[in-house]
């Protein structure tokens, strides 16, 4: 739902005058609306916000790098695990255990 503009009575009633009196929209003055919100203004303690944010980004930044190095040990342990298994399924030969019942 459009939000709409709340005007007093006498602000209504000179709208309604001047429309009368074939004045256009342009020529009637609206008062401003009333701030709903403070204005921005500079925090008091600007500094310490710049450090713990700088901060925040560096305990970021290690944590990234430690879950990338742990990624990356994983990834070379399994590549690892597989050649090993490869080189011992390739060494192994053909088996020689099986009996097929012709």
């Amino acid at each position: 739902m459009a939000k709409t503009k709340e005007l007093s009575k006498d602000t209504r009633n000179k709208i309604v005058d001047l429309h009368q009196a074939g004045k256009t929209e342009s020529a009637i003055e609206l008062p401003a609306p009333a701030a709903s919100c403070p204005p921005e203004r500079e925090p008091a303690d600007l500094p310490a916000l710049q450090q713990a944010d700088s901060s925040f980004q560096s305990q970021c930044r290690v944590k990234l790098l430690s879950l990338l190095y742990s990624v990356l040990i994983v990834k070379s342990l399994v590549y690892c695990c597989g050649l090993s298994l490869l080189r011992i399924l390739r060494n192994k030969g053909p088996s020689t255990n099986c009996t097929h019942a012709d």
